[in-house]
């Protein structure tokens, strides 16, 4: 009796795959940098083997409690501050011998920063014995993830992961353990 139990019990209880590398990529719009999305992609041998998106949706200004609302709004304004003194000092270093200072200064506005965004609050990968590891739930399934190495990537209207489908198609991606393609 007691193996015909450990027959039924399944002896995977969680599903392994190993990558080349994996990417953490918040992809951005073109037109004020908003984040539209988070996503991992795994890489193997130069090709998207599979990915998923993280979060479809960061919390905006509207969905945070009065406490997150004005860590928020100091957190936008240092960026934005930050964001139009660079702009400044590129605009200066570009036109300085051109024009005189005097001109510049008085002529020259900022131009609009581009959209403050929220820290990323969901899991990273943790390094554990020489292999970036991220273990996570998806679709009722436990899994972990091992890779050679990690990168975090910013892009503003690039997506890596559709990028790679015109070299490497859909279908051939090895996608992940248990995973339908």
């Amino acid at each position: 009796m007691l193996l015909l139990l450990f027959a039924i019990i399944p002896h995977d209880l969680i599903a392994e795959d190993h990558f080349d590398r994996i990417e953490l990529n918040h992809l951005h719009e073109t037109e004020r940098a908003i984040i539209v999305l988070d996503q991992y992609i795994f890489w193997h041998d130069g090709h998207v083997q599979a990915w998923f998106i993280v979060l479809p949706k960061r919390k905006q200004l509207p969905d945070l409690d009065e406490e997150e609302q004005v860590e928020w709004r100091a957190a936008e304004a240092k960026f934005k501050e930050a964001w139009i003194e660079k702009r400044k000092q590129e605009f200066v270093r570009k036109w300085k011998g051109i024009r005189p200072l005097k001109q510049i200064l008085f002529n020259w506005h900022p131009p609009k920063p581009p959209a403050y965004n929220p820290p990323f609050r969901g899991k990273l990968p943790d390094r554990a014995r020489g292999k970036w590891q991220l273990v996570f739930h998806k679709d009722g399934i436990l899994r972990r993830i091992t890779a050679d190495a990690f990168m975090e990537t910013w892009t503003i209207g690039v997506d890596p992961e559709v990028m790679d489908r015109e070299k490497f198609k859909i279908s051939e991606r090895r996608g992940l353990t248990g995973e339908p393609r």
